[in-house]
């Protein structure tokens, strides 16, 4: 059998579609408006992104901030793709063997991107990439560059805001589809909340024209090599694909769930601002 190894993320939504055609036909539109509700949450126009673009935080609170955001979100972030592609399981139950292999192959291509694997051979015709370009490494970096040691990082006391979104994500840890949720809804804050992030930090001193905030945003900026909105599409996917009926309900209050958190993490990172 030949097989078309040159784009594997059609080639694995296309299995998973083909497998799961049914359950798309009437996933598909249940998604769509899950999307819709995610990009109208006030997450999506939260007033700290005014805040962020206008240079509002100088680099003590551009520190806490990004100490708590690694707290809350880059610390555990990997943690849970990893768990997604554990639970993917569930797939062979629904549809066979081959979609949990499609569902792990597509979310793969997020944990390559996470752990630092570039696009592309090598000269030798294997794999490229290295530890130091995996974006909690890269993430550090950054908090190299506001001079925070490891002494200071170990002791941060992080927000409660911070604490209850790593703790729902490790909860989730077991359950596909609260994971998927997360990564659904944390994909689209990446999209929104990094291009602030990096002019906050550009307004505070930062060389942001390479590093952890050229991995994020959209494929569609020209200027970074960010892929987070097509990984959110592999997210959504999996789920037009293999969703069941019954969990419509669960995975829109997960959806909110974690729209909430995210948006209460930003909350407190707007109290930075105002406080001082």
């Amino acid at each position: 059998m030949e097989l078309n190894i040159d784009d594997p993320r059609k080639a694995s939504r296309d299995v998973l579609q083909q497998l799961g055609a049914n359950r798309f036909a009437h996933n598909e539109p249940f998604i769509r408006q899950l999307v819709r509700e995610i990009k109208s949450h006030p997450l999506c126009a939260h007033p700290v992104l005014k805040a962020l673009r206008g240079g509002a935080f100088d680099r003590r609170a551009l520190a806490e901030m990004h100490l708590d955001f690694r707290f809350g979100g880059v610390d555990v972030f990997t943690d849970a793709i990893l768990s997604a592609q554990f639970q993917t399981r569930e797939f062979e139950a629904r549809l066979g063997r081959p979609a949990k292999m499609a569902g792990r192959f597509l979310i793969m291509l997020n944990i390559l991107d996470e752990f630092g694997y570039l696009a592309g051979p090598s000269r030798s015709g294997y794999y490229r990439g290295h530890p130091a370009l995996s974006h909690p490494i890269l993430f550090d970096d950054v908090i190299d560059m506001l001079d925070r040691s490891h002494e200071i990082r170990e002791g941060f006391q992080p927000s409660n805001e911070a604490r209850e979104l790593r703790a729902c994500f490790e909860g989730a840890f077991g359950n596909m589809l609260q994971l998927m949720a997360l990564l659904a809804v944390t994909e689209e804050e990446a999209q929104i909340y990094s291009p602030p992030m990096r002019q906050a930090a550009r307004k505070a001193g930062l060389d942001v024209d390479d590093g952890y905030y050229m991995v994020h945003g959209c494929s569609t900026d020209e200027d970074t090599t960010a892929a987070d909105d097509l990984h959110q599409n592999d997210v959504l996917h999996i789920l037009m694909c293999t969703l069941d009926a019954s969990e419509h309900g669960p995975l829109r209050e997960a959806v909110q769930k974690s729209c909430e958190l995210w948006n209460r993490f930003w909350h407190a990172q707007l109290r930075r601002v105002t406080r001082s």
